[in-house]
């Protein structure tokens, strides 16, 4: 969404949210399944022509392949490598429009380190792993999105009541300027969830490489929480509240 931002959409364009069906995935196909994409919300239900702030808010999955079809999967791919999504390079595939939805697998690190990107203006900052290398300093990347970009998708991720109807409540947090993110595969295979605030990014992933359903719960329930806990703790050890700057904290 932040991609189609930067190229003209604002959080009020309206998308459809309806039964649609896109040419078939590339992956699915390989596999010898069928050839028409037709995704559907988690939910099962459709809610018509929505704002893309609802979408965000929301979740919603078929906004969020139709905004893809639109912007171009090479241009989504190009702004992930700008993210520095490793993970994508190293294995490469013909993900299509089922990369709006996360058929590309990535590493939570790198997840976390993409949303450092909202909460500094459009410019995404490098991970530190203390234990491996205390000495490195974190690093500004080339700027991925414009602050107006930026600017919009905190105020989407930080509204508490935006697509509460549609997803459940949000957890809050005790940061300033917080925003939350979930995310949850087909049969609960992997939850997650990202909060971040002005100075620190938490990631909770829960999942099982086999395959199997975690606890048949969604991405806003325990990751959600757990992630809204850890970025309190941090929040209240070193007294960061609204308005803090990463340029003083990892």
């Amino acid at each position: 969404y932040a991609a189609a931002m930067d190229r003209g959409y604002t959080a009020e364009t309206i998308l459809p949210d309806l039964p649609l069906e896109f040419p078939g995935d590339p992956l699915a196909a390989a596999a010898g399944e069928e050839r028409v994409y037709a995704p559907q919300n988690f939910t099962g239900r459709y809610h018509g022509p929505v704002p893309l702030r609802t979408a965000l808010a929301a979740s919603l999955n078929v906004p969020a392949v139709y905004t893809l079809q639109q912007i171009g999967v090479p241009v989504f791919l190009e702004v992930l490598d700008q993210l520095q999504f490793q993970s994508l390079r190293e294995y490469p595939a013909d993900w299509g429009l089922g990369l709006a939805l996360g058929n590309g697998e990535v590493r939570l690190l790198e997840l976390v380190a993409a949303y450092t990107v909202f909460l500094n203006r459009g410019v995404p900052r490098t991970p530190v792993l203390h234990k491996l290398s205390p000495e490195e300093e974190v690093r500004m990347l080339p700027r991925v999105f414009s602050e107006d970009t930026t600017r919009a998708m905190v105020d989407i991720l930080n509204d508490p009541v935006e697509g509460a109807a549609v997803f459940g409540a949000r957890p809050t947090s005790e940061a300033g300027g917080a925003i939350i993110k979930t995310g949850t595969a087909n049969q609960f295979s992997n939850i997650w969830a990202i909060v971040a605030s002005p100075r620190y990014v938490v990631g909770v992933w829960m999942g099982n490489v086999t395959g199997e359903t975690v606890i048949g719960r969604p991405g806003s329930s325990v990751p959600a929480a757990l992630a809204r806990e850890v970025l309190d703790v941090l929040t209240r050890g070193d007294g960061a509240g609204e308005g803090g700057s990463w340029e003083h904290h990892r």
